[in-house]
């Protein structure tokens, strides 16, 4: 479970990593959960071993959920509080070279809102194979890789039932019954969770277009009529050709003037639907501490997608 604050905060710093060009890893120290850059399939001598590899909470992966029907060619790992990157991984079904016995590989992001105010969210790996395979998971689980042994899954059973004797025997078909039941439990739990609600995480990205032009306005209640000036100087010229290089589009300041004095003291910034990520670049850029807030009504500021507020406490 993950509260709606903390899983807005985890994509404000994906989309402001990705616009800077910096590394997963600052990504990382703001998430307790993990970012999956690869899946692959390795051999090691008769073996097949799976490879999650990344950014990765091993508290979490320790505790990889595996579904699969007795003898089934279709099993899923249920990776919790985890996201793809998208760079790494572009396409969602992963295929693999004809004398691995995995068939493909569906990669499913699931966002599920458990109320007003929480959601949960994981990423499902769904192994189809051209056999039955039963997946172990290999300890211990690292920060950056996860490995996973593929065995076929008749041989296996087999190799239990010869080592375990009769009595494991009954309690592996005790299990098998329970699992069946479980199945069962846990498809009804994610049927009524999905008439709730279920996005998939791209939709969140989606939200976060690149705009053609970004126009700024920017606002001075300083009390020193060349303060907005000397900003605008600074992004619209000094620092014009980085923002455009890392926002992806035209910079244009349409607007310099005072600020009415009912206009609060905290240096802020205002941003319209989709450029959350140009506001965020804009704060590093500017000197000092400021607030990034969005536009509160969308309908105002008409030509205007990032404002900046120069409160009294702007230096």
């Amino acid at each position: 479970m993950t509260s709606i604050k903390k899983f807005a905060r985890i994509w404000i710093w994906l989309l402001f990593a990705l616009a800077l060009g910096c590394p997963w890893s600052v990504f990382a120290q703001v998430n307790k959960g993990s970012i999956i850059q690869s899946v692959t399939l390795t051999k090691e001598g008769e073996e097949v071993i799976l490879e999650i590899r990344g950014l990765l909470n091993a508290e979490d992966l320790d505790k990889i959920r595996i579904r699969q029907k007795p003898n089934s060619n279709k099993v899923t790992l249920s990776l919790p509080a985890s996201l793809i990157d998208p760079e790494g991984m572009p396409t969602a079904l992963l295929t693999f070279a004809p004398e691995m016995p995995v068939e493909n590989i569906k990669v499913i992001e699931n966002l599920v809102e458990e109320s007003e105010e929480d959601v949960s969210f994981n990423l499902d790996l769904v192994v189809e194979g051209k056999i039955a395979l039963k997946p172990e998971i290999l300890k211990p689980v690292s920060e950056t890789l996860v490995r996973i042994k593929l065995e076929d899954y008749e041989k296996a059973m087999e190799a239990a039932k010869e080592k375990s004797g009769p009595a494991s025997e009954q309690n592996r078909r005790r299990q098998e019954r329970f699992t069946k039941e479980r199945l069962k439990e846990l498809e009804a739990q994610k049927q009524a969770a999905a008439q709730t609600m279920q996005k998939d995480v791209r939709e969140l990205v989606s939200n976060y277009k690149k705009p053609a032009v970004l126009q700024i306005s920017i606002l001075n209640g300083t009390g020193y009529t060349q303060r907005a000036y000397q900003l605008s100087v600074f992004l619209g010229n000094l620092q014009k050709t980085n923002i455009e290089e890392m926002v992806g589009s035209k910079l244009d300041i349409v607007n310099i003037s005072n600020s009415p004095s009912q206009r609060p003291i905290d240096t802020t910034i205002y941003y319209r639907e989709n450029y959350l990520k140009s506001a965020l670049l804009l704060a590093q850029l500017i000197d000092g501490e400021q607030r990034v807030v969005p536009m509160l009504d969308q309908n105002e500021r008409i030509g205007v997608d990032v404002e900046i507020y120069l409160g009294k406490d702007y230096k």
